[in-house]
C-alpha cells in the first residue's frame, strides 16, 4: 500500500482509467523514485530519520538537512547537544553555536513538508498516467507537442521539494591556514 496518496483519492481526482491495483502500483513505484533515485530523491518520505553527516573537526560551517523540519536533536561526535547550542535557521539549515567537534554529526528530524511532497506525488503520477512515446502527436486535425522531456520533468518536480534552490556561496580553498583568497 502507497505511503502517502490515497489510490481512491487520485482516482477522485484525476480519472486515471485504470483499475485500482494498477493505479496502486503506479503510486507505489513514484513514491519509491522520489524517495531513492540517486539524483533527485529526497530520502524516506514519510517520518523520523536521522541523517550522519561527515564534518571537518573545528569547523564551523552549517550543515544542510535535505528537508526542511521544525527541530532537530543532534549528536556530534557522540554527545548530544543541546538546544542552545545548536541554531536551526529556515527549517533547513543547521549551525553550531561554536564549531563541530566531528568527525561526524548524526541530525535526527521530521520533516513537515508532507502537502508539498504529496502535491509532488500527485504530478509525478498524472505525469506517468499521461505519458506517451512520442513528442508530437496529432489526430483529427488536432495535435499536441510535449512541453518538455519527461524525465527532465520529473526532475524539476523532485527538486521543487528541495529546501536549498537559492544561491549558494563555495568556501574556496588557497592551501594557506589563513583561509585567504589571495591574487
Amino acid at each position: 500500500m502507497p505511503t502517502l496518496l490515497d489510490p481512491d483519492h487520485v482516482a477522485a481526482l484525476m480519472s486515471p482509467g485504470i483499475d485500482a491495483a494498477d493505479l496502486t502500483l503506479v503510486i507505489e513505484r513514484e513514491e519509491d523514485w522520489l524517495a531513492n533515485d540517486p539524483v533527485d530523491g529526497i530520502g524516506q518520505l514519510v517520518g523520523e530519520r536521522t541523517d550522519t553527516i561527515w564534518v571537518t573537526p573545528g569547523d564551523g560551517r552549517p550543515l544542510l538537512l535535505r528537508r526542511p523540519t521544525t527541530a532537530v536533536e543532534v549528536v556530534d561526535g557522540g554527545v548530544a547537544l543541546a538546544a542552545d547550542g545548536i541554531r536551526l535557521l529556515g527549517g533547513a539549515r543547521v549551525e553550531p553555536v561554536g564549531a563541530w567537534r566531528g568527525p561526524s554529526v548524526a541530525v535526527t528530524s521530521t520533516p513537515h513538508d508532507q502537502a508539498a511532497v504529496e502535491r509532488v506525488l500527485l504530478e509525478l503520477v498524472r505525469l506517468t498516467l499521461s505519458a506517451s512515446p512520442y513528442q508530437q502527436e496529432s489526430s483529427d486535425g488536432h495535435a499536441y507537442t510535449r512541453p518538455a522531456d519527461q524525465v527532465v520533468t520529473r526532475s524539476r518536480l523532485a527538486r521543487s521539494l528541495w529546501p536549498h534552490r537559492g544561491a549558494m556561496t563555495a568556501r574556496l580553498r588557497t592551501g594557506l591556514d589563513s583561509g585567504r583568497v589571495t591574487a
